[in-house]
């Protein structure tokens, strides 16, 4: 799938890096997310990246592949890591502590890399010491999901699709906070197609 056609209906950045992944754990798993390039064209279509940084980091990854590939297989383990916490939470259950240990760790190295900076106007902003650092794009999204998991009011409408077949989550929006699926027009219609064959099921 090009990075494009990657759905980003999660409502945050955060949920949309985790539905990325399809049939997790299992042996016909999807990772929409195969290699480093694909890490940032897709931070920077979720407007983690600039395109200036997109550009640098894509010339770092030229002159140091091999760091690239491990920096990518962080991400990974990242995501997995940030899955088991965003999915027990909507479970009402506590997070993992060896999930929960890794988006530390990984803030912490996030946050040892920042410093604020002037910018135009006479505000200071939050800069990257080191604008080729590799791991970039990772460090912006523990530091969203980090945003998201300390807003109790919207960490309280994280949700996963109602669908059986699916695993997808995202962040419930809805003004009655009674949204079940992940996306209608997929989701949704599957649940209508399957209660309508059971009825006829029933019925027979």
């Amino acid at each position: 799938m090009e990075i494009d056609d990657i759905p980003l209906i999660a409502g945050h950045p955060a949920l949309d890096f985790l539905n990325a992944l399809e049939e997790r754990a299992r042996p016909a798993e999807v990772n929409y997310l195969p290699s480093y390039q694909h890490l940032l064209r897709w931070s920077a279509r979720a407007d983690l990246l600039s395109e200036r940084t997109q550009r640098a980091l894509t010339r770092a990854q030229a002159d140091h592949p091999g760091k690239a590939k491990k920096v990518w297989a962080a991400a990974m383990d990242l995501r997995r890591a940030l899955d088991a916490i965003f999915r027990t939470l909507a479970k009402g259950k506590p997070p993992p502590e060896d999930a929960l240990h890794m988006l530390n760790a990984t803030l912490a190295a996030a946050h040892a890399e920042r410093g604020l900076q002037p910018q135009a106007g006479g505000a200071l902003a939050w800069r990257w010491e080191r604008p080729e650092a590799l791991e970039i794009a990772a460090w912006e999204i523990a530091l969203t999901a980090a945003a998201l998991l300390t807003d109790q009011e919207r960490c309280a409408r994280i949700r996963i699709c109602g669908n059986p077949a699916c695993d997808w989550m995202f962040l419930d929006e809805s003004r009655t906070g009674q949204r079940r699926w992940c996306r209608m027009n997929v989701c949704g219609n599957e649940a209508k197609v399957r209660r309508f064959r059971e009825r006829q099921r029933t019925e027979q």
